[in-house]
């Protein structure tokens, strides 16, 4: 029987953008909760009533090594770029998708990140140790009312609701192989004059533009 791959990974945007945690926590803890309520009844005594369970939390410890050799993970980020995405996120307000698999549990849920604290590690100048918090994320919308107006005693409303679409513009690109500016921008702005921008908003010389670093991550300028 083949051995199982065990993988974390936290992405966006319909993991068009995200990563897989180079290095595994030692344990990931979830928390799921009932949400009944106690009522007291006249006569009866108190009654349980039972509402729907409270979001889940999830929450796990690890480590951003500086060593590449630490990781399992083909793609390997600086401890840094680890960071500032996950802030990036966090400030965002938009929903991330957690995905664990492992020998008997897999999880695949949208979440949102509670808080995310994160340090050096003393002794080993570039190591991150974080503790990141997530909360289950449940999608929503404003259900649209229609009222027919054809009799006054026969008058009814329908409720439409659509699921909202995961998918986000996004607001950094990480670099592949054979990617220029041009092509940067073509893609993921539909304009590719708009390679200056991009230049400009990283901090890009003349001289690294055709240097672009593979799996560098660029901030992306609002699409127009």
């Amino acid at each position: 029987m083949a051995e199982t791959e065990y993988k974390l990974s936290l992405s966006t945007n319909d993991q068009e953008e995200g990563f897989l945690f180079p290095i595994l926590p030692d344990s990931i803890e979830i928390n799921e909760q009932g949400n009944g309520k106690i009522y007291e009844i006249s006569g009866s005594g108190p009654i349980n009533v039972i509402q729907p369970s409270s979001l889940s939390k999830i929450s796990f410890n690890g480590y951003f090594h500086i060593d590449p050799f630490h990781s399992s993970a083909k793609t390997v980020l600086k401890p840094m770029q680890y960071v500032t995405l996950i802030r990036d996120w966090m400030n965002s307000g938009k929903p991330l998708r957690l995905i664990y698999v492992g020998n008997d549990v897999e999880i695949n849920l949208p979440v949102s990140i509670e808080s995310f604290d994160w340090k050096e590690v003393a002794g080993t100048p570039g190591d991150i140790e974080y503790s990141v918090k997530l909360l289950k994320y449940v999608y929503f919308a404003p259900k649209k009312v229609t009222i027919s107006s054809t009799t006054a005693e026969s008058n009814a409303a329908k409720n439409n609701t659509t699921r909202p679409d995961e998918r986000v513009k996004p607001t950094t690109y990480k670099i592949a192989a054979g990617d220029t500016l041009i092509r940067i921008a073509r893609k993921m702005l539909g304009d590719d004059a708009r390679w200056r921008e991009i230049q400009k908003l990283n901090s890009i010389t003349d001289s690294q533009i055709k240097t672009l670093r593979i799996g560098s991550i660029l901030k992306l300028p609002k699409r127009r």
